[in-house]
Protein backbone atom coordinates (compact mmCIF):
# COMPACT_ATOMS: atom_id res chain seq x y z
CA UNK A 1 0.00 0.00 0.00
CA UNK A 2 1.66 3.44 -1.23
CA UNK A 3 0.37 6.38 0.06
CA UNK A 4 0.10 9.97 -0.35
CA UNK A 5 -1.12 12.46 1.98
CA UNK A 6 -2.64 15.90 2.19
CA UNK A 7 -2.25 18.31 4.77
CA UNK A 8 -5.35 20.30 5.38
CA UNK A 9 -5.93 23.57 6.29
CA UNK A 10 -9.68 23.46 6.29
CA UNK A 11 -11.85 20.51 7.53
CA UNK A 12 -14.72 18.94 5.06
CA UNK A 13 -16.71 16.51 5.94
CA UNK A 14 -17.83 13.52 3.90
CA UNK A 15 -19.69 10.16 3.65
CA UNK A 16 -17.56 7.26 4.29
CA UNK A 17 -18.04 3.48 4.14
CA UNK A 18 -16.62 2.02 7.57
CA UNK A 19 -17.50 -0.68 9.80
CA UNK A 20 -16.89 1.11 12.69
CA UNK A 21 -15.52 -0.70 15.53
CA UNK A 22 -12.04 -0.14 18.16
CA UNK A 23 -8.16 -0.43 16.68
CA UNK A 24 -6.64 -3.28 18.38
CA UNK A 25 -4.59 -0.79 19.98
CA UNK A 26 -6.79 0.68 22.31
CA UNK A 27 -7.62 -3.16 23.80
CA UNK A 28 -3.68 -4.55 23.75
CA UNK A 29 -1.03 -4.31 25.33
CA UNK A 30 1.02 -3.13 22.18
CA UNK A 31 4.67 -1.57 22.50
CA UNK A 32 4.35 2.81 22.76
CA UNK A 33 7.21 2.98 20.14
CA UNK A 34 5.83 2.82 16.57
CA UNK A 35 7.43 4.06 13.62
CA UNK A 36 7.49 8.11 13.70
CA UNK A 37 7.40 9.79 9.99
CA UNK A 38 8.19 13.52 10.20
CA UNK A 39 7.06 15.53 7.52
CA UNK A 40 7.53 19.18 6.45
CA UNK A 41 6.17 21.66 9.14
CA UNK A 42 2.60 23.57 7.63
CA UNK A 43 3.24 27.28 7.22
CA UNK A 44 -0.35 28.12 7.28
CA UNK A 45 0.05 31.90 7.25
CA UNK A 46 2.59 31.88 3.89
CA UNK A 47 0.22 29.60 2.29
CA UNK A 48 -3.07 32.34 3.17
CA UNK A 49 -0.44 34.86 1.51
CA UNK A 50 -0.32 32.66 -1.86
CA UNK A 51 -3.99 32.37 -1.89
CA UNK A 52 -4.52 36.26 -1.52
CA UNK A 53 -2.34 36.63 -4.27
CA UNK A 54 -4.00 34.42 -6.39
CA UNK A 55 -6.80 35.99 -6.92
CA UNK A 56 -10.75 35.09 -7.01
CA UNK A 57 -10.64 32.94 -10.12
CA UNK A 58 -8.05 30.97 -8.51
CA UNK A 59 -10.34 27.67 -6.36
CA UNK A 60 -10.16 27.93 -2.78
CA UNK A 61 -7.09 25.47 -1.70
CA UNK A 62 -7.90 22.86 0.19
CA UNK A 63 -4.71 21.89 1.85
CA UNK A 64 -0.87 21.39 1.03
CA UNK A 65 -0.19 18.35 -0.69
CA UNK A 66 2.99 16.06 -0.44
CA UNK A 67 3.62 13.04 -1.92
CA UNK A 68 5.45 10.21 -0.43
CA UNK A 69 5.61 6.67 -0.82
CA UNK A 70 4.96 4.11 2.48
CA UNK A 71 4.05 1.02 2.27
CA UNK A 72 3.96 -2.51 4.64
CA UNK A 73 6.82 -3.78 3.96
CA UNK A 74 9.57 -0.95 4.61
CA UNK A 75 7.45 2.04 6.92
CA UNK A 76 5.67 0.79 10.39
CA UNK A 77 6.02 -1.20 13.18
CA UNK A 78 4.66 -4.53 13.28
CA UNK A 79 3.70 -6.75 16.37
CA UNK A 80 2.35 -10.12 16.44
CA UNK A 81 -0.35 -10.50 18.65
CA UNK A 82 -0.94 -13.78 20.91
CA UNK A 83 -3.60 -15.37 19.06
CA UNK A 84 -1.38 -15.16 15.60
CA UNK A 85 -2.94 -12.30 13.77
CA UNK A 86 -0.43 -8.98 13.25
CA UNK A 87 -0.60 -5.31 13.27
CA UNK A 88 1.16 -2.39 11.91
CA UNK A 89 1.04 0.75 12.73
CA UNK A 90 2.85 4.30 11.06
CA UNK A 91 2.67 7.92 12.88
CA UNK A 92 2.56 10.39 10.53
CA UNK A 93 2.94 13.83 11.97
CA UNK A 94 3.27 17.70 9.94
CA UNK A 95 3.64 20.44 13.03
CA UNK A 96 0.79 22.85 12.29
CA UNK A 97 -1.21 20.94 10.41
CA UNK A 98 -4.59 21.52 11.27
CA UNK A 99 -5.45 17.81 10.09
CA UNK A 100 -4.37 15.80 8.12
CA UNK A 101 -6.20 13.28 5.20
CA UNK A 102 -4.49 10.56 2.78
CA UNK A 103 -5.18 9.20 -0.45
CA UNK A 104 -3.64 5.82 -1.23
CA UNK A 105 -3.15 4.81 -4.44
CA UNK A 106 -2.53 0.96 -4.17
CA UNK A 107 -5.20 0.27 -1.20
CA UNK A 108 -6.04 -3.44 -0.92
CA UNK A 109 -7.67 -4.65 2.15
CA UNK A 110 -7.77 -8.88 2.43
CA UNK A 111 -10.50 -10.60 3.93
CA UNK A 112 -10.68 -9.88 7.46
CA UNK A 113 -8.15 -7.31 7.66
CA UNK A 114 -9.20 -3.82 9.45
CA UNK A 115 -7.75 -0.63 8.96
CA UNK A 116 -8.12 2.37 11.00
CA UNK A 117 -6.75 5.96 11.13
CA UNK A 118 -6.76 8.06 14.33
CA UNK A 119 -5.35 11.35 16.28
CA UNK A 120 -2.02 10.86 18.36
CA UNK A 121 -4.58 11.45 21.56
CA UNK A 122 -7.30 8.68 20.58
CA UNK A 123 -10.14 10.80 20.37
CA UNK A 124 -10.69 11.38 16.85
CA UNK A 125 -11.24 7.53 14.85
CA UNK A 126 -12.03 6.35 11.75
CA UNK A 127 -12.91 3.29 9.80
CA UNK A 128 -12.32 0.43 9.99
CA UNK A 129 -12.24 -0.07 6.42
CA UNK A 130 -12.41 -3.24 4.91
CA UNK A 131 -12.20 -5.24 1.92
CA UNK A 132 -15.25 -3.28 1.09
CA UNK A 133 -13.49 -0.66 0.44
CA UNK A 134 -11.59 -2.08 -2.33
CA UNK A 135 -11.79 -0.73 -5.97
CA UNK A 136 -10.24 -2.21 -8.71
CA UNK A 137 -8.20 1.00 -9.24
CA UNK A 138 -6.83 0.67 -6.08
CA UNK A 139 -7.30 4.39 -4.69
CA UNK A 140 -8.75 4.99 -1.82
CA UNK A 141 -9.05 8.13 0.35
CA UNK A 142 -9.50 8.58 4.09
CA UNK A 143 -11.51 11.50 5.54
CA UNK A 144 -9.82 14.57 7.74
CA UNK A 145 -8.61 13.37 10.77
CA UNK A 146 -7.91 16.67 13.52
CA UNK A 147 -4.58 17.67 14.16
CA UNK A 148 -1.29 17.45 12.99
CA UNK A 149 -0.47 14.00 14.17
CA UNK A 150 -1.94 10.63 13.29
CA UNK A 151 -1.64 6.89 13.26
CA UNK A 152 -2.62 4.59 10.70
CA UNK A 153 -3.11 1.22 12.12
CA UNK A 154 -3.44 -2.15 10.26
CA UNK A 155 -4.88 -5.62 12.06
CA UNK A 156 -4.06 -8.59 9.37
CA UNK A 157 -5.33 -11.49 10.51
CA UNK A 158 -3.08 -14.73 11.23
CA UNK A 159 -5.21 -16.72 7.96
CA UNK A 160 -4.17 -14.24 5.50
CA UNK A 161 -0.36 -13.23 6.67
CA UNK A 162 2.30 -11.31 4.32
Amino acid sequence: MKIIYTFLISSVIYSQVSKGGTPISFKESLSPSVETVTMESVDVQSLLEEDKLAGKDVPLRFGHGAEVSFDLQSSGTWENLSNGDRVWRLAVQSSRAYSINIIYDEFFMPPGGEFFVYSENKSYVIGAFTEENNKDDGIFATQPVPGDHIILEYIEPAEVLG
